[in-house]
């Protein structure tokens, strides 16, 4: 069946049977308080938005239209004045290319240095002077909006009116009849990826700040949902290892070409035919019989969770500046995102209309062979397309029945209920930390709850005793202990319908064992609080070890820790391992380590510590009653064990190596760039007290500064992580991963440098900057910085948890009096780390 998308008539008749009105009254969404935008007399644009989420810095950004001669954009900016001011590159380089524009961006301007703030500004009018077209100024972060406003109007007197853009050809949406498929070697060895991408038309700029790219969006993220989670069971039920399932929508805010649904799986290479079959069946059953109505309510319930998530998440510089950019170059809607919730919660259709909308867009969506590309990486160097383009094809015509869909409701009956034996408050006092309320149980149990704005209730459940108490663990075995309770059947669920039902009602929940404790931990909405508890106590009460779940696991992390080595985590991961080779408890995960045994050793740690549930916190936050949580809590926290056994800190010992050590190793084609990539950690250990830990804070944002000026000339992207390691030793590590940015947005006299030299002038700055103590203005103005900095986390609701968790379980404050060490701090402070990390353990990892 030969079928046309036609997206935004399609969309606007959708809205029109939701609401009630014709397409062309669609109504449109007004532009977020706090962002200031305009246009001056000569046609220069700018937009302005205030933002806290990083004290003392902005992001500044440059958009001109019309520029498709890469040089002329090279040639008119140099690097010298940013990298003075610790103004490095993005991964582009400070120039990318998108809309038939080049943009320019400077992030991490340190608007608390005047001067760096007025010669950014300077910087860019010259920009602006060089080129005659089009422009816009985008100004995002910690600056006083009125007065940038007024500095901005003032200069743009100084430059003459900008030509108008060269008209673009029109967008012409350009069907594909055939679809295409293609292979390329991605440089691993064993992982294949098959990525299934639909395109369609993209929507007019008419309608750009209308719901109409809302209601797509929506309607997108629900089948990527649905798709992923029907593959998910399909590739556990034909015991076909899945390493990643992955689902992308890029829209026509992102773009100025065709909008893009992107189905992603990461796969054993032998297992491609296998794997091109389901997907194709799936998407084909979805085609063709739609879905049903208990599939889509938990879709949607899904996308709520995420609606509401997003409407309450701080928003960075960065992306404050893609939203402007976008606005600027493809009409992008600058609505708010609690603008946005609400259009969402206030839809009022009923279940059968959005379901049949919903099925009618999806059938309209996908097909074998329209607006179809099917890209394969494998580590072959050939792959015969032509046959899997055949299995492709053939499946979509004899499509296998879909599984049953398991309602959801049903799955939560088989829960544990909480015990009819209420607790009473013993105590209730004040955390001097956090300010949260502390509630002292009867049974010993404690609870910790603050209060916040946040929609979403934020929770995490402690118990001291870590994976030093698993009975008999082998060495690098520690890596996999929290992994093993997500793999249990609970009640009457296996552990995928579990987590699947967490999911729907909107609970995520997370396991994390470390060194001196285990810690669940995750989100759920307010009225899901009762549900959170049962599923919490039914992992204590009604867990089983489910051995064919630990098998898919162990297949399936193979591919994923073979997705994950060349990322910067994973490379950071590797080098610390060096660092510590003797450490019997490493953070990196080996699947040659993992033993058949660890279930069963994990289910005898995890029944210990639920049995002493007193020796713990549980730490709630959000937008709840206290009274009303409390009369909760009587009647839940009667179920929860409690004995008089107590866990102490352990006490590990291990030798980090000493001086330094230089791998080199084959790159991957899959990583950022060219593959290649320059790595330095270095770690010593180090006495933890608040005044050396923000030493440390300030030794690491010195340490970039001056290595944003040692790399600019090399043409490398860098990140700086920062480690605070308190057990089994007191420790503090720096992790420093260099990438090539792209010469094309590269200043003119810069080309990326070979790994080795940029590794080679690494040493020279660590050496430069070790033997250079600090200025007092210098120390002045980092520590100002810093002061901002952590001011903004008092008010963050995740630091605040996990800086709770971390004194609980290691017994380190690193919120009180912040501000009071702080001004402790000397150079000779600062110096100390610096020396400290450049004598200490250090390991080079370039890969070429």
């Amino acid at each position: 069946m030969i079928k046309a998308f036609r997206h935004t008539f399609f969309i606007s008749i959708l809205l029109a049977v939701s609401a009630g009105m014709s397409a062309q009254d669609l109504p449109t969404f007004s532009q977020q308080a706090g962002i200031t935008s305009g246009r001056f007399a000569n046609g220069l644009s700018y937009y302005i938005v205030p933002n806290t989420s990083s004290k003392g810095y902005a992001n500044f950004a440059l958009v001109q239209k019309g520029i498709d001669n890469q040089e002329d954009a090279r040639s008119a900016l140099g690097y010298e004045f940013l990298a003075s001011k610790g103004v490095g590159y993005t991964r582009d380089g400070y120039i990318s290319y998108a809309g038939g524009a080049a943009i320019f961006n400077f992030k991490d301007v340190p608007t608390f240095q005047s001067v760096a703030l007025d010669s950014t500004v300077i910087l860019i009018f010259n920009l602006i002077q060089n080129y005659k077209g089009e422009q816009a100024i985008v100004a995002c972060g910690d600056l006083d909006a009125a007065r940038l406003k007024d500095r901005l109007y003032m200069m743009s007197l100084t430059v003459s009116k900008r030509t108008p853009a060269q008209e673009k050809e029109p967008y012409i949406w350009a069907p594909s009849d055939r679809a295409r498929f293609i292979h390329y070697n991605n440089g691993c060895r064993e992982l294949a990826e098959i990525r299934v991408a639909y395109s369609t038309s993209r929507t007019p700029q008419k309608y750009m700040s209308t719901p109409q790219p809302l209601v797509t969006e929506m309607f997108a993220r629900q089948l990527g949902y649905i798709v992923r989670k029907r593959l998910e069971a399909l590739f556990v039920e034909k015991d076909i290892p899945l390493g990643y399932l992955r689902f992308s929508y890029t829209d026509s805010a992102h773009t100025d070409s065709d909008e893009q649904y992107s189905f992603v799986a990461g796969v054993n290479e032998k297992d491609v035919a296998t794997a091109t079959s389901l997907i194709s069946g799936v998407l084909a059953d979805i085609d063709k019989n739609g879905v049903s109505p208990d599939e889509f309510l938990d879709a949607k319930a899904r996308f709520r969770t995420w609606a509401q998530k997003t409407s309450s998440a701080r928003i960075s510089n960065e992306e404050y500046v893609g939203l402007c950019t976008a606005n600027y170059l493809y009409g992008a809607s600058m609505a708010s995102r609690k603008e946005i919730d609400k259009f969402f919660s206030g839809r009022r259709i009923s279940l059968e209309q959005d379901l049949s909308m919903f099925n009618r867009f999806v059938s309209a969506l996908i097909d074998p062979r329209r607006n179809l590309t099917v890209r394969y990486g494998t580590p072959s160097d050939s792959l015969d397309t032509e046959a899997l383009r055949k299995i492709y094809q053939d499946f979509w015509k004899n499509t296998p029945a879909a599984t049953a869909y398991r309602v959801k409701s049903a799955d939560s009956l088989s829960l544990y209920y909480p015990l009819d034996k209420k607790m009473k408050i013993k105590t209730e006092t004040t955390d001097p930390q956090t300010g949260g309320s502390v509630w002292a149980f009867n049974n010993g149990m404690k609870v910790v709850f603050r209060k916040t704005p946040d929609s979403q209730v934020r929770y995490a459940y402690m118990v001291r005793g870590g994976y030093t108490e698993v009975p008999g663990i082998k060495d690098g075995e520690s890596a996999f202990v929290g992994d093993m309770l997500g793999l249990y059947d609970v009640g009457e669920m296996d552990g995928m319908q579990f987590r699947n039902m967490l999911e729907a009602n909107g609970i995520t929940m997370n396991c994390r064992v470390g060194i001196a404790d285990m810690c669940i931990s995750g989100t759920t909405p307010q009225d899901k609080l009762n549900l959170l508890f049962r599923s919490l106590l039914s992992v204590q009460k009604q867990r089983s070890i489910n051995p064919k779940a630990f098998d898919y696991y162990r297949r399936s992390e193979a591919l994923r820790q073979e997705d994950f080595r060349f990322s910067a985590d994973g490379i950071n991961a590797v080098t610390d391992s060096i660092m510590c080779p003797d450490f019997y408890y490493p953070l990196t995960k080996s699947v040659g380590k993992l033993t058949d045994e660890l279930p069963q050793k994990a289910e005898s740690y995890f029944t210990a510590q639920f049995a002493k549930s007193q020796d713990g916190v549980i730490f709630i936050e959000g937008n709840l009653n206290p009274y009303d949580l409390q009369k909760f809590l009587c009647r839940v926290m009667g179920s929860f064990r409690g004995n008089k056994s107590f866990s102490v800190r352990p006490k590990v010992a291990y030798q980090m190596r000493s001086g330094w050590s230089t791998y080199t190793v084959a790159k991957d084609d899959r990583v950022v760039g060219d593959g290649s990539s320059s790595n330095l950690a270095m770690a010593a250990e180090r006495p933890f007290t608040m005044q050396n830990w923000c030493a440390f804070r300030i030794a690491v944002e010195h340490l970039r500064r001056e290595l944003v000026k040692d790399l600019a000339p090399m043409g490398q992207y860098f990140e700086i992580v920062p480690e605070l390691r308190l057990l089994p030793v007191e420790r503090i590590a720096v992790f420093v991963n260099c990438r090539p940015c792209p010469s094309e947005g590269l200043p003119a006299n810069v080309e990326p440098a070979d790994p080795m030299e940029v590794m080679n002038r690494l040493r020279e700055a660590l050496v430069r900057i070790s033997r250079t103590p600090l200025s007092a203005s210098t120390l002045k103005g980092l520590k100002d910085a810093l002061a901002q900095e952590m001011a903004g986390e008092q008010s963050d609701s995740d630091y605040v948890m996990d800086a709770f968790l971390l004194r609980n379980s290691e017994g380190k404050d690193v919120l009180s009096n912040y501000s009071t060490y702080l001004g402790k701090v000397t150079v000779q402070d600062v110096s100390d780390v610096i020396a400290a990390l450049e004598n200490g353990s250090k390991v080079e990892y370039v890969i070429k």
